[in-house]
């Protein structure tokens, strides 16, 4: 809770105290607050806050971090490129109604099919359990799955994949993306970006369990400009990125899972660096994303020692 205090300055700087979103039992958070035992604290001045009054205040609490937010935002969102990505989810109805066939043409997937740059097979099914309107605008293209409902303590916020089938389907629980002109290269390059570190930053600083079309439409989109050049670069990543990870689960010595295991890491790399480029991010803003993705390692490490009963006597610093 934030209170505007009449009697300061717009300078007036809020201090925040935060309890790691790792830590999801009820005891421990408790504990933690009574103990006044925060894993973050942070400072921001008041008038940042005054100037923002109405918005959803973020996890990255701090100048540079907002700051950073500030710049990403200055991009198109995703809700704005309709002539370039259109977002739905899966089927409405039950379950039930969709029953597997081997025969059939079609194939159902479900959250647990989707991963970052992969997507594992599905069930197969007959398309005439499916919403003939989703067949025809959405199923039968080209697209992108994304998991819709993730827990508060998931470190990857947004979790998708590139599926180049024409004869695909999903229920409610995946949102999907689909190009109106069936431009799989900006698919995939949406892909890497809704896959990035850079992204992820953006979804905990506006943390959300539902990752609904409404969520999704808010999303700054770093496409519209970039030359096709740049763009098939970034899908020719994402494929080989998609690859290596094939290569890697499907390998069956140690030594060929650890070689694919570092060419992912290496395409990885690239990938971030490309979208960096395109979202004109500065080498200090890119520090900064370095810097979130080993603080939240930590967290997440903190949590897990906690939930084991060793909890480690770790300082955290004050993120400025």
């Amino acid at each position: 809770m934030f209170i505007a205090s009449r009697t300061k300055t717009p300078r007036t700087p809020i201090i925040h105290h935060k309890i790691s979103r790792f830590i999801v039992s009820t005891e421990d958070r408790l504990k933690k607050f009574a103990k006044r035992d925060w894993d973050i604290t942070t400072k921001m001045s008041q008038v940042w806050w005054n100037s923002r009054t109405g918005e959803t205040i973020g996890y990255m609490a701090s100048k540079d971090f907002q700051d950073l937010i500030v710049k990403l935002e200055s991009f198109p969102v995703l809700g704005s490129m309709r002539d370039r990505f259109v977002v739905s989810r899966g089927e409405e109805g039950s379950k039930l109604n969709i029953k597997a066939d081997a025969r059939g043409r079609y194939v159902m997937h479900i959250p647990a099919d989707v991963k970052l740059y992969a997507l594992t097979t599905g069930i197969p099914i007959a398309a005439n359990g499916l919403t003939p309107g989703k067949v025809r605008d959405f199923y039968s293209h080209p697209k992108i799955w994304i998991t819709r409902i993730q827990k508060m303590r998931w470190k990857q916020r947004i979790v998708c994949a590139y599926d180049n089938s024409s004869a695909s389907a999903a229920m409610k629980t995946l949102q999907v993306v689909v190009s109106p002109t069936d431009n799989r290269d900006d698919l995939k390059a949406l892909s890497a970006i809704l896959s990035s570190t850079i992204i992820n930053l953006w979804c905990i600083n506006y943390l959300a369990d539902d990752l609904n079309q409404s969520y999704l439409d808010k999303i700054p989109i770093p496409l519209a400009g970039q030359s096709k050049k740049s763009i098939i670069k970034l899908a020719l990543l994402v494929d080989q990125k998609t690859l290596a990870i094939y290569n890697a689960t499907s390998a069956t010595s140690d030594a060929d899972i650890e070689f694919y295991e570092r060419e992912a890491a290496t395409i990885t790399r690239k990938i971030e660096m490309d979208i960096a480029n395109m979202y004109g991010l500065s080498n200090h803003d890119i520090d900064l994303v370095g810097e979130f993705v080993k603080y939240e390692d930590l967290l997440q490490k903190q949590a897990i020692n906690l939930r084991s009963g060793h909890k480690e006597s770790t300082t955290t610093e004050e993120i400025t």
